[in-house]
């Protein structure tokens, strides 16, 4: 495109010559049309501007000018310049036609034409015109770098996209794994309680009997723990419930001569727990459910156990293990007691920095408060 050319045409060659050497005399670049078809053709190159006399508007040459500047792209708006005749017949046609409304942005210019208005005209469309290039150029580079942020955001969010699924592919062999060492733990745990209840068939001694028996208990304890770990969609935290359920079954199996005397009065929050918050709790629980089962209802009596886990407020949950049975003697002074199982408790309520708390009314209570860790939460948001 040149946009600094100026079209002329006139079908008379009236005022041709004038305008010819006037505008060349300013510098200005002209191209004289001989016919519409040349104009038209030269109006698709984008000049500057476009200089008419009203003697060439006849309606075809108005509906080819025009059907031309239609086809310029959306920001051009070539400047007409449209000598006037003297004829007033003439003016009145003219202002009486749509022409007006044809050309978007026409000057009007009566004569006699002189120098210095027309220059004056001319030099103001050219800059008008230099003007549209500047903004269709400013947008154009605006529109091209907009493209390029696009393609670059697109490239980049294909990479994130290639990296993500990398990071999750590699976090699904990890889970994959982890799950694989849980089950492993399990089986392993599981083969350690079978080896000790062996023994324990072989052994006469009924305190080493007894000793072999608690530790498969405490032992199988943990096996469950990696168990629900194993079989559990989040392999930090576990179903506490489901856990303590499981548990309470075993012990209740293993000790209890008469199953069917003994209720359970299990209530315990959904909300997930921490392995090692679970893995301690559940020691503890282990401990205090076997003392029961072995203790609190001698000669066949009825009774209840009781296991609730509850959340006090959003920083501290308790965790209540009791019966109603015959309550511990007096002569037994657990929190200084050399019992490796009472030895169990205190040492595993100081891990979870809990405040325990012992009540030996209507049967035996112990209660844990346990403060929720940020490092390893007992419940795992």
């Amino acid at each position: 495109m040149n946009n600094q050319r100026i079209l002329i045409w006139t079908p008379t060659g009236r005022d041709a010559e004038l305008i010819q050497q006037t505008l060349i005399q300013n510098d200005l670049e002209i191209q004289i049309c001989k016919d519409t078809s040349t104009l038209c053709k030269e109006i698709e190159e984008g000049p500057g501007a476009i200089l008419l006399a009203q003697e060439a508007l006849q309606p075809q040459v108005v509906n080819d000018l025009t059907h031309c500047l239609n086809l310029q792209p959306p920001w051009s708006d070539i400047p007409v310049i449209l000598i006037l005749s003297r004829d007033k017949v003439a003016q009145t046609r003219l202002q009486t036609s749509d022409i007006l409304l044809r050309f978007t942005n026409l000057t009007l210019l009566e004569r006699p034409v002189y120098p210095i208005t027309l220059v004056s005209l001319m030099l103001a469309a050219m800059r008008a015109r230099r003007r549209q290039y500047d903004v269709a150029k400013f947008l154009n580079e605006k529109v091209e770098s907009e493209q390029r942020l696009e393609q670059r955001v697109v490239e980049r969010t294909r990479q994130l996209q290639s990296a993500n699924d990398q990071v999750l592919a590699s976090l699904k062999e990890k889970e994959v794994l982890l799950k694989e060492i849980h089950h492993r733990v399990k089986n392993n745990l599981q083969i350690i309680s079978s080896l000790l209840r062996m023994q324990v068939d072989k052994v006469k001694n009924p305190d080493a009997h007894h000793i072999f028996k608690t530790s498969q208990d405490r032992i199988q304890s943990m096996a469950l723990i990696h168990e629900a770990l194993y079989q559990s969609r989040d392999l930090s935290n576990i179903d506490f419930g489901e856990y303590v359920k499981k548990l309470m079954s075993h012990l209740r199996n293993s000790y209890a001569e008469r199953p069917d005397l003994v209720a359970q009065d299990i209530q315990i929050d959904p909300e997930p727990i921490g392995i090692e918050s679970a893995i301690a709790c559940g020691l503890i629980l282990n401990e205090l459910v076997t003392n029961a089962f072995k203790h609190a209802f001698p000669q066949e009596q009825k009774g209840t156990l009781t296991v609730h886990f509850h959340r006090l407020d959003e920083n501290n949950c308790k965790l209540v293990i009791g019966d109603n049975g015959v309550g511990m003697p007096e002569t037994i002074n657990w929190e200084n007691s050399s019992s490796m199982g009472f030895r169990i408790v205190r040492v595993l309520s100081q891990q979870l920095q809990a405040k325990l708390e012992f009540k030996s009314v209507k049967g035996t209570t112990f209660t844990l408060i346990l403060p929720s860790i940020r490092q390893e939460s007992l419940f795992q948001n």
